[in-house]
């Protein structure tokens, strides 16, 4: 592998190696937006404790707005599912990234609208984590679509990153927020814990995915 290919970071004897493969779709991360590198609030959850919801009549619960990327293991335990308000961008404090709580009485249909929907992550080593990920609406279940993201007690990490490779400072972030190596964390299988028309949904990645091409959809794994 040439140099341009492989990018080196020093602590925790992690080699990040950049390898181009061919993956279909997707446009930029949703999470362009993203100021900075500061975590959330921490939540304080634990792998592998179910996630309990907290009790929130359906109307407190619509007054609710966050943005997607401030989500938090206490947000997806309180609601499996958040859809986007994408009908009140520009109203102040809310962009394409703001979403609220949605309540489905029956299995969630996600040609409805934009949502999100809590997942599960197992990891390479069999341990698992809560995430989330964006349910195909029109049948286009590729990673670039779906966008699964963790979610730790210390912030998210992202899987899908679109068009921004991630610096050394954010792989470096990353693997500290998970605990975890590249032996211990990939391959990373996903699927949703919430019910939903035509079933469960599924996926999984070899690293963190970056959109390299539009023209040929062409991604570049890091890891």
């Amino acid at each position: 592998m040439d140099n341009d290919n492989e990018i080196r970071a020093s602590g925790n004897d992690l080699n990040r190696k950049m390898i181009t493969e061919v993956v279909a779709w997707d446009d930029l991360s949703r999470f362009e937006g993203e100021g900075g590198l500061e975590a959330p609030v921490s939540a304080a959850e634990l792998i592998d404790v179910p996630l309990e919801k907290d009790a929130c009549t359906v109307g407190e619960s619509q007054r609710i707005r966050k943005q997607v990327y401030e989500l938090t293991l206490n947000d997806l335990r309180a609601f499996p599912v958040w859809e986007f308000r994408l009908d009140e961008q520009g109203e102040e404090g809310r962009d394409e990234s703001t979403v609220r709580p949605y309540h489905a009485s029956a299995a969630l249909d996600p040609a409805d609208r934009m949502f999100i929907v809590r997942a599960l992550f197992t990891l390479a080593d069999g341990s698992r984590m809560w995430g989330y990920f964006t349910p195909p609406g029109r049948g286009d279940a590729t990673i670039g679509s779906l966008q699964p993201t963790i979610v730790t007690d210390r912030g998210q990490v992202r899987l899908w990153c679109g068009t921004a490779v991630p610096s050394l400072k954010r792989l470096a972030q990353n693997y500290e927020f998970l605990g975890k190596n590249q032996k211990h964390l990939f391959p990373i299988r996903f699927e949703s814990d919430v019910d939903l028309v035509g079933g469960p949904v599924r996926g999984a990645v070899p690293g963190f995915l970056v959109l390299e091409d539009f023209q040929t959809r062409r991604t570049r794994t890091v890891v």
